[in-house]
């Protein structure tokens, strides 16, 4: 079919719709894997259930990219995979997902709100960084560390749980969240790190748990 205009792989095919279609079953998405010229167009993305892992950078600046489902067999997300996805507007993380590197999704302006299953355990420093229309965020439980700038400069975001099992908060975690309203820290708490809550204008009171012993 003429649809079929680009080869990426021997496997994956971006049809003249922008659709990425996936031809054999894949089991990995290789670092810069539609960081490349001719994806420019890509609009739409349902990987295939057997894909355990999304390397580095895999859709680095696909700027057009508006819809990614993402299978039931994944493991890990890695660092800046979805970066600067400007379009991207809601991302489900599935059960099954443990890790989201470094700066996964950062500078995604037109991200609103995420999801993730109590899968997760290790979220990456930048994950968010620079998302401006991000107003939701469901964390997984068993997060125990909001990483170095993991949401700086999410201006919007109005909707953040603190997970239960969550001990250290780390230098500029939430800084420049604006919006945020006040939060509650889990008693587990151990450590919070300079500047976390800076520019958090919403907060009128915080009660830091007595378990904290540096910040």
């Amino acid at each position: 079919s003429d649809a079929f205009n680009t080869a990426i792989t021997n496997n994956v095919y971006l049809n003249g719709e922008g659709i990425i279609e996936f031809k054999n079953r894949l089991t990995t998405i290789r670092n810069e894997a539609f960081y490349l010229p001719y994806t420019n167009n890509l609009k739409s993305v349902v990987l295939p259930n057997g894909v355990e892992s999304i390397g580095e950078a895999a859709f680095y600046r696909c700027f057009r990219l508006k819809d990614v489902t993402l299978p039931t067999s994944l493991l890990t997300i890695g660092d800046s995979a979805f970066a600067e996805c400007e379009l991207l507007t809601d991302i489900i993380i599935p059960d099954g997902v443990q890790a989201i590197g470094n700066g996964a999704f950062r500078w995604c302006y037109g991200l609103r709100s995420v999801t993730m299953s109590d899968s997760v355990t290790e979220l990456g420093f930048l994950c968010f960084d620079g998302c401006k229309a991000l107003e939701s965020v469901q964390l997984s439980d068993n997060i125990t560390t909001i990483q170095n700038s993991t949401f700086y400069w999410c201006t919007a975001l109005r909707e953040l749980n603190i997970p239960s099992n969550l001990e250290i908060i780390e230098d500029y975690a939430l800084c420049a969240c604006a919006a945020l309203p006040n939060i509650l820290l889990p008693d587990g708490l151990k450590s919070i790190g300079k500047f976390a809550f800076m520019s958090c204008h919403e907060f009128t009171d915080i009660d830091i748990p007595e378990g904290v012993t540096l910040m």
